[in-house]
């Protein structure tokens, strides 16, 4: 039953982000194009629509990393590791998470501290509090930190099986 509840948990958790990196995509679209249309058509441009659609980027960018590295859809060279027998594949694959949950985790801390040094004033034309871009560091390496300890399970007591959405 835990298990269970865990999965549903994290698969809810999931959700939210991939729909958060669509209307921030679609937003950001269409905040572009319009501010393109007012800019050169009306020559009236938005103000703030270069910061926030900046901002719906990095939104959109940071979250994305969490569903790259969920589905395995991230670029990676394994012209070594192909040649490598299957132990020395697990290796190599328990090594590149590793190093990604080190990363992440330092990424999620280092969020932490950024968002309670409150040293970096609000954006000049949104007033956007620059404190939440400290939230989303945090939010995308905690993230990273547990998709990586399931994928390490997966990888160790888990033989043949991968962890991936379902």
């Amino acid at each position: 039953m835990p298990k269970k509840l865990l999965n549903q948990i994290y698969e809810g958790i999931y959700k939210i982000i991939t729909f958060i990196c669509v209307s921030s995509l679609i937003v950001l679209v269409a905040l572009v194009f319009v501010s393109v249309v007012m800019r050169y058509v009306f020559s009236s441009p938005i103000r703030g629509a270069q910061e926030f659609s900046i901002y719906l980027l990095l939104w959109f960018g940071f979250l994305g990393i969490i569903k790259g590295h969920r589905d395995g859809n991230h670029i990676s060279i394994t012209f070594f590791v192909d040649k490598l027998p299957e132990k020395g594949k697990k290796v190599m694959n328990l090594f590149s998470e590793l190093m990604i949950m080190l990363f992440s985790g330092t990424m999620f801390y280092q969020g932490l501290k950024l968002y309670e040094y409150n040293i970096i004033s609000p954006l000049p034309a949104t007033n956007i509090p620059s404190r939440t871009l400290a939230v989303l560091i945090s939010i995308v390496g905690i993230m990273l930190v547990i998709q990586s300890t399931i994928k390490m399970f997966f990888m160790v007591f888990r033989e043949g099986e991968t962890w991936s959405r379902q």
